[in-house]
């Protein structure tokens, strides 16, 4: 599905800012999951974007600064164009460049599960909230046509059924 290979930060976070409502961005944020290469687009831009708009972005580091071999189909591992095999390294300064530089945080994720929930439980918990627009509203369905139709219906049936009372019959007529 993927046309080419790589991380494009700057995307990235453009495509969240873009998702995001432009309105009261002090209440939004963005969490990243990355190693951390930048393989196009220019981080330090977007990250002032995010900035000015007032969105914070946490960032979560996965991988090792000495690199990991990425897994591919097969059990192989994953090879560029040229047949050498691709190693993805931790790219843990440009992370933090992109926490501190929207007033978020950065951590290196040991274990995922792990670095996600005390993302939460020690910094995007605390943000101030606020209530998304909702109203409540009760809509009505009319649910009477059935009824309706069944009792036309039976009256509709009673006219066809003719009202057959016997005759009394008289004596010598046949």
């Amino acid at each position: 599905i993927i046309a080419r290979g790589g991380t494009a930060l700057a995307a990235a976070i453009d495509e969240s800012l873009g998702a995001l409502e432009s309105r009261e961005s002090e209440h939004q944020a963005i969490i990243l999951i990355t190693d951390g290469e930048s393989h196009e687009g220019d981080v330090a831009a977007a990250t002032k974007r995010a900035a000015e708009r007032g969105v914070k972005v946490f960032t979560v580091g996965i991988g090792t600064a000495e690199g990991e071999l990425i897994p591919g189909e097969g059990g192989a591992f994953l090879k560029d164009r040229r047949g050498n095999v691709v190693k993805s390294r931790l790219d843990e300064k440009t992370l933090q460049d992109i926490a501190t530089g929207t007033g978020g945080v950065y951590v290196h994720a040991e274990r995922p599960e792990v670095a996600l929930a005390d993302l939460y439980r020690d910094h995007i918990a605390s943000m101030e909230k606020r209530e998304l627009g909702s109203t409540i509203e009760r809509r009505w369905e009319q649910g009477f046509q059935w009824p309706l139709g069944l009792a036309f219906a039976l009256l509709l049936i009673e006219m066809l059924i003719a009202d057959r009372r016997p005759r009394a019959r008289v004596e010598g007529r046949p």
